[in-house]
């Protein structure tokens, strides 16, 4: 095969370069480096400013060329295990805010990418938008716990703590895929703290087989009573009393309101109803 092929030629053509200049030979191996070096690549990596990919891509290069080939893959494999470590561990998390549009409908949004949106007094709504596991739910316990404390995520431990306590935690899990049982465990024992300490703890656009994951692990049946919303609206105006779509902690099955099975389908990022 290719092997054979490659042997037969430095058998045969050994002898005839052997007589040329070294100079040479560097130039040749230069050349075929030149090829592997994708200058467009980093254009397209400066372009999109992922500085960290350049940093990963020239220490690999620079490791390459000082310690050897071998020992520079195994440092940029070991940096790149350690980066994807780190971004699965902290959960993508948001601050949603109400916000009311000129047609009297109410949006939830992004308090980061909306500021004008408003922070519904005593209530914080957050979105989480990844799976929950062993290595991010303790991030996700430290970001409640900062939100309850300081009324924002990245507020800074500095800061003066909120004079006004929170009452109710909305937790949006539309976006999450999956959980394993550490975070189901640890999701129990933060609903029993907040059952504990009168803090409501809501859920809206709950999975089905999350749905089913929570009642079998307990996380519902500490908090009692309704916990489970198709949208963010009816969650806040559950608080009020005016919400007419229930979801028992005691049953399996979601049961809608005939208005409500058109609003199921509401975009994550834009959870809307008509302001009443």
């Amino acid at each position: 095969g290719i092997n054979a092929e490659y042997g037969a030629t430095i058998f045969f053509l050994g002898p005839v370069f052997s007589f040329m200049p070294r100079v040479v030979g560097s130039a040749i191996i230069v050349v075929a480096a030149l090829g592997l070096f994708e200058v467009h690549d980093v254009i397209f990596l400066w372009k999109l400013r992922a500085y960290s990919s350049i940093a990963l891509f020239s220490f690999t290069f620079v490791s390459t060329v000082w310690a050897g080939v071998e020992i520079g893959i195994m440092l940029s494999l070991v940096i790149s295990l350690f980066l994807v470590l780190k971004r699965v561990s902290v959960p993508h998390v948001d601050a949603l805010g109400r916000l009311y549009a000129t047609d009297k409908t109410v949006h939830y949004k992004s308090l980061e990418h909306y500021p004008v949106a408003a922070v519904v007094p005593g209530v914080a709504i957050l979105r989480l938008a990844d799976p929950l596991f062993f290595g991010n739910i303790n991030a996700v316990r430290s970001q409640l716990k900062r939100i309850e404390e300081y009324g924002a995520l990245h507020a800074h431990p500095s800061e003066a703590q909120m004079s006004k306590s929170i009452h109710t935690v909305i937790l949006h899990v539309a976006n999450v895929p999956s959980i394993d049982p550490s975070a189901l465990a640890t999701l129990s024992e933060i609903a029993a703290d907040y059952q504990q300490r009168g803090i409501k703890l809501l859920f809206v656009k709950v999975q089905d087989k999350i749905k089913r994951l929570f009642l079998e692990a307990g996380v519902i049946s500490p908090l009692g009573g309704v916990c489970v919303f198709p949208s963010t609206h009816d969650a806040v105006e559950s608080l009020t009393g005016r919400v007419s779509r229930l979801y028992s902690s005691h049953h399996r099955r979601f049961l809608p309101t005939a208005e409500s099975a058109d609003n199921d389908n509401d975009d994550d990022d834009d959870d809307k109803q008509s302001a009443v």
